[in-house]
């Protein structure tokens, strides 16, 4: 039988039951209702120092990202230090040199805040035109 296109409901990543997520340990990147995190995760070795946050606050915390050390794409054995808001692309000294002198250079975190920004807009943008199609869908259905 095929499904519409619904969303699989996420379950615990340690019970593998419960779908009633309340957790998430940016350590150990599982998701975990109340029961795990109280009676499972707590016997992890390490778990103490582990950072475990509430599901709505997964995202607020920056420092789930490493954006230090990332290879650049161009020139092998160097690493990314700026990014170009010109080319929107990340930048090693090499490529500043050769390529990206003048552009608008900019922290690797700057660029990330600039792209996450561009996604979210984006993401607002596709959900107000795909509630305008659903009411002109609805129309027709009415009309037709």
């Amino acid at each position: 039988m095929a499904h519409g296109g619904g969303q699989v409901p996420v379950s615990c990543s340690l019970c593998e039951e419960d779908t009633r997520i309340k957790w998430k340990c940016l350590n150990c990147d599982m998701l975990m209702c109340d029961k795990c995190k109280e009676k499972i995760h707590v016997k992890f070795k390490f778990a103490k120092d582990h950072k475990v946050v509430t599901i709505e606050e997964v995202g607020l915390h920056k420092d789930e990202i490493d954006l230090s050390n990332i290879s650049c794409q161009t020139h092998a054995g160097q690493t990314c230090v700026l990014f170009c808001k010109s080319c929107v692309y990340l930048v090693c000294p090499l490529c500043i040199s050769e390529t990206h002198n003048g552009h608008g250079l900019v922290t690797i975190r700057e660029g990330y805040e600039i792209l996450i920004g561009k996604l979210k807009t984006g993401g607002k943008i596709m959900g107000t035109n795909i509630n305008k199609l659903e009411k002109k869908k609805k129309k027709k259905k009415n009309c037709g």
